[in-house]
């Protein structure tokens, strides 16, 4: 599914490069993404736990813990579908998951280890701390986990991993009943975009994998890290994608950045006002990629965008 901000079934349609007010445009355009990719059916088809909640992981996009709108994923975006989530199931467990690039202030200890790591809190600055006072998540149980310090199980991608023959999985992720990605879109350098499968190299915990994910742990250990290179990384995410088990997929494309993944390393912000979303992790970026070309191009209001259906077997 895709919906762009001048969708004429939306309640207030603008233009396509219009900034967006949240309750207007942003939780509407939402709604309507997941509602046409499928996710009602799959919060349905989920079965609660021993304690009697279903766990609904998002795995969000935050690099470091200081950014410019287009780096991380919106907040906003994060904020409509737990409001759709705790709507449709209101015995849902709301998680915002990531495993960034920073480490908290109080832990002295791996700042000493490896001091060139940034200190501060990338949920806070993204704007998910917030959220767990927010009035209109009154009543959804809503918490925030970061993967870097989770239980870690190792766990072997169906098949056969394509590079290592298992991985260091958090526990937050293995054990939700519903798995989301949902990253901000996004140019990187190794395999050209950043979107709903890239975005799980952030599921890797720093306690296993380093402060970046390529390094390993502890700092000069020989401890691998995650493969992180052109030569690799197609595999290796293809590989967190199956041991990840992402049900379902929700891409903010409202601001995304083009020339690289982040501010600081070159990346210019670019609006294109969209959410993508569908239950088929590698079709939704499968058009992830074609919209954002057309929509750079400014073509995309001319063309017939095909369905995520059109990519099921990319």
């Amino acid at each position: 599914a895709i919906v762009r901000s001048d969708d004429s079934a939306l309640p207030a349609p603008v233009a396509a490069d219009t900034r967006l007010d949240y309750a207007l445009h942003i939780r509407p355009m939402v709604r309507r993404a997941v509602e046409q990719g499928g996710l009602r059916a799959v919060l349905a088809a989920a079965r609660p736990g021993a304690d009697g909640l279903v766990d609904v992981v998002c795995k969000v996009n935050i690099v470091h813990a200081h950014h410019v709108q287009g780096d991380v994923t919106d907040w906003r975006v994060v904020k409509a579908v737990f409001q759709a989530v705790h709507q449709w199931r209101p015995d849902a467990r709301l998680t915002v998951a990531e495993g960034g690039v920073w480490f908290p202030p109080e832990r002295t200890d791996l700042h000493a280890l490896q001091p060139d790591v940034e200190i501060g809190d990338g949920f806070e600055t993204a704007g998910y701390r917030a959220l767990l006072n927010d009035p209109d998540l009154a009543g959804a149980n809503l918490r925030i986990v970061d993967l870097n310090y989770d239980e870690a199980i190792a766990v072997e991608p169906p098949g056969g991993g394509l590079v290592a023959d298992s991985y260091w999985v958090p526990r937050t992720v293995l054990d939700a009943d519903v798995m989301i990605s949902l990253p901000v879109m996004k140019i990187t350098g190794a395999v050209g975009m950043t979107v709903a499968v890239k975005n799980l190299i952030g599921i890797g915990p720093g306690l296993k994998y380093g402060w970046s994910k390529g390094s390993g742990w502890p700092p000069n250990s020989g401890n691998p890290g995650l493969w992180h290179t052109a030569r690799t990384l197609d595999e290796t995410i293809t590989d967190l994608a199956g041991v990840a088990g992402v049900d379902f997929a929700v891409v903010d494309a409202i601001v995304g950045m083009e020339r690289a993944r982040i501010a600081d390393d070159g990346g210019r912000p670019i609006r294109t006002n969209m959410v993508l979303a569908g239950n088929d992790v590698f079709a939704v970026d499968a058009v992830a990629g074609k919209g954002a070309n057309r929509a750079i191009d400014q073509t995309i209001g001319n063309l017939s965008i095909p369905t995520c259906r059109d990519y099921s077997n990319t």
